[in-house]
């Protein structure tokens, strides 16, 4: 069986990878000195710390607004996708890859000609101390206490944000523009998309509210047909919370707009997208390694 490590799994990203293996005996888990891939679900700190490769192993980087490595994402990756062969590998952004998902089936059905979309962006996309702020600024303003802005730098409980304060660490025009840039690599320009990225009050899931027009007359059926689980009216709604632990993506009921357009709600659960395209990305390094070998 092949030997994999993971470097920050007491992470959100480390426990959802380290979840998946447990469930489905992929590889081994082993130290990163004897590992064949090891996965850096850590912050740098941890990493410079823990991080002892065996020679030759690959990285495989989860962590958020990572740049190091080839870019991958095999969920979400074109037909002949081209990677070069190198011994980092950087997983895409969870939410390029759910639109890639959305706009390729979609495109299946009928070319699209505009798509309006506004995505709601998660605490845990930030990772635990964003999850922590949000749980404490939830406590602090049912008790009428000041405030902890340390990730936010402005109140997210309760509230949707169009952008954070000032004095973040970051800001979500970065996270907007590594999205796009993710998206772009992986699907191609898209001068018909219209994104706008809003920081809600969850704590975990990725939803988004999408307009999306087309080249010809569509139907309900047939937009529904290329997804694996579109909601009725007689289950419950597809939300943040409702798809944790669900691969891919979740639609509610699809609303037409005319003959040439609806309206889909999309839900999906932004870490295991993460983690089950960091194993694929790990399964096709093994793959590749064993052919070298025989």
């Amino acid at each position: 069986m092949a030997k994999v490590a993971i470097v920050g799994s007491e992470t959100l990203l480390g426990r959802e990878i380290l979840e998946i293996l447990t469930d489905r005996p992929l590889a081994e888990v082993v130290n990163p000195d004897q590992a064949e891939v090891v996965f850096i679900a850590g912050t740098d700190a941890t990493t410079d710390v823990a991080l002892r490769p065996a020679p030759g192993a690959t990285l495989i980087h989860v962590a958020r607004l990572e740049k190091r490595g080839v870019l991958r994402a095999p969920m979400a990756e074109p037909e002949h996708y081209l990677t070069p062969e190198s011994k980092q590998i950087r997983i895409a952004h969870p939410a390029a890859i759910l639109l890639i998902l959305l706009f390729r089936r979609l495109a299946a059905v009928a070319p699209i000609r505009q798509a309006v979309i506004t995505l709601f962006e998660p605490a845990s996309q930030q990772g635990q101390a964003a999850i922590e702020e949000l749980q404490e600024q939830t406590i602090a303003l049912l008790n009428l206490r000041p405030l902890p802005k340390s990730v936010y730098d402005e109140q997210v409980a309760f509230n949707l944000l169009p952008r954070w304060g000032v004095e973040a660490p970051e800001s979500l025009d970065e996270q907007q523009q590594r999205l796009e840039e993710d998206l772009t690599a992986l699907y191609g320009e898209t001068p018909w998309l219209s994104l706008r990225l809003v920081q809600a009050p969850v704590f975990h899931g990725y939803t988004a509210s999408a307009w999306v027009s087309f080249e010809a007359d569509v139907t309900v059926e047939a937009l529904a047909r290329p997804f694996r689980e579109v909601r009725t009216e007689d289950e419950g709604p597809a939300t943040n919370s409702g798809i944790a632990g669900e691969s891919g993506l979740v639609l509610d009921r699809i609303i037409a707009d005319g003959p040439r357009a609806a309206w889909f709600w999309v839900a999906s659960d932004n870490l295991r997208l993460v983690a089950e395209n960091a194993l694929l990305a790990a399964a096709s390094v093994i793959e590749q390694s064993t052919r070298r070998v025989q």
